[in-house]
């Protein structure tokens, strides 16, 4: 990974001095650092929240470039620390070349960011939204690292018409590297099993936008399509003796994998704006089956998991003063689109997790902003099962507080 960084530096260096550019004033550079804090009772969140938790930060800088009227370079480098994941290690978290033929017609190559609902593009930009965490029914911080960007190529274009607005289209195709360490190998082992590989199939990706006229309204669908395999060994002896019910044993360290089949994400996403005022609603399936096998010395033991997930959140927010603004949303998740109450579980509310979230955000200036936000929660069936280990608590709070720089 530290030859890419170099490489890209290279490149971007030498383009700064070639005379193919205006000058250097076509660089542009731009960063962002934030150290936030969370307190929860009940379950821990994202990090060892129900001690207090400063493991909840995140940098990056990004350079952006006009080699010539039609081409436009761009890279971000990206570090965060979120309890067990990320630990400030520094990625390529974007990079990509981005050719525009026409308004209507772009061509992008590199590391491009996933056209994910409305705001995954934006997530890093804090200053954009009054929220601290978007909403988990749609947008998992757990799964960023498989989620955040494609490496491959896309199109792109915009094309405006007089009376109908505003069309804007993605499509895109290619792949994704996964650290064994990130969010998605913690999601997809449970702590059944250590994970020593894990990719992604290749990855398609579109995105269809449409603004009105007046602008003031925005509806859009994107849809992601990949496959992913993980290969470990089994751990946690004691979690699988529960699982099995004693009628077989599964020794630590006995060779596993798990196949994700046919991953289908479908968001639909609506946004209205008026002068100071936000309301948008976003709406989230995944379908999927899991496939895993355990393979023991005399035979293979095949369990097929099939995953209706569903999401979905309302959000209103307003600025009251030039410096204030406030939020709130809510937002349901289920495990199983076809069991929401929980009864095909022992435990019902684990599959469920709803959360009522009350936001404020306080621009200091241009460059420092704070926020505040306080969510409570009703269920816990997309907690990180590492940070939570025991029973979860069916209700509970979580306070969370961020102070960011923007430059």
């Amino acid at each position: 990974m530290k030859k890419i960084y170099v490489k890209m530096i290279m490149v971007l260096a030498g383009l700064m001095i070639t005379g193919n550019i205006y000058a250097n004033d076509t660089v542009q550079i731009h960063g962002f650092m934030s150290q936030g804090y969370l307190k929860s009772d009940g379950n821990n969140y994202l990090a060892e929240s129900k001690d207090g938790s400063f493991q909840f930060n995140e940098m990056g800088l990004n350079f952006k470039m006009q080699a010539t009227d039609k081409l436009q370079i761009g890279m971000q480098f990206f570090a965060r620390d979120m309890g067990p994941i990320g630990n400030d290690e520094i990625v390529l978290d974007w990079a990509f070349a981005d050719y525009k033929f026409k308004d209507y017609l772009g061509l992008r190559a590199g590391k491009i960011k996933s056209p994910i609902g409305f705001y995954h593009e934006t997530r890093d930009v804090d200053i954009l939204r009054t929220s601290i965490l978007l909403p988990s029914a749609v947008y998992d911080e757990n799964l960023r690292d498989s989620a955040n960007a494609i490496h491959g190529v896309g199109i792109y274009g915009d094309v405006t018409t007089d009376f109908l607005g505003n069309f804007t289209y993605q499509a895109l195709v290619g792949t994704q590297n996964i650290s064994t360490d990130g969010g998605t190998a913690k999601y997809i082992s449970q702590t059944l099993f250590d994970i020593q590989h894990v990719g992604l199939d290749s990855i398609l990706a579109y995105s269809l936008q449409w603004v009105d006229p007046s602008s003031h309204l925005r509806i859009g669908g994107t849809c992601f399509f990949t496959e992913i395999e993980a290969d470990g060994v089994t751990q946690n002896k004691k979690k699988w003796d529960g699982i099995s019910g004693g009628l077989f044993e599964v020794p630590e360290g006995t060779a596993m994998d798990n196949r994700t089949r046919n991953i289908e994400e479908y968001i639909g996403s609506i946004e209205f704006t008026w002068n100071d005022l936000l309301v948008a609603y976003e709406y989230k399936v995944l379908k999927t089956t899991g496939i895993f096998n355990i393979y023991f010395p005399e035979f293979t033991i095949t369990s097929l998991a099939p995953l209706d997930i569903l999401g979905y959140y309302g959000l209103v927010s307003y600025r009251f003063l030039p410096f204030f603004e406030a939020g709130i949303y809510y937002g349901e998740f289920f495990v199983d689109a076809n069991d929401r109450d929980g009864s095909k579980r022992e435990v019902d509310y684990l599959s469920w997790q709803k959360d009522f979230a009350v936001s404020l955000k306080f621009d200091i200036n241009d460059n420092w902003i704070i926020k505040l936000e306080t969510h409570y929660f009703d269920g816990a069936a997309n907690l990180n099962l590492e940070l939570n280990p025991g029973t979860n608590a069916k209700y509970w709070w979580l306070y969370a507080a961020k102070v960011s720089y923007v430059f």
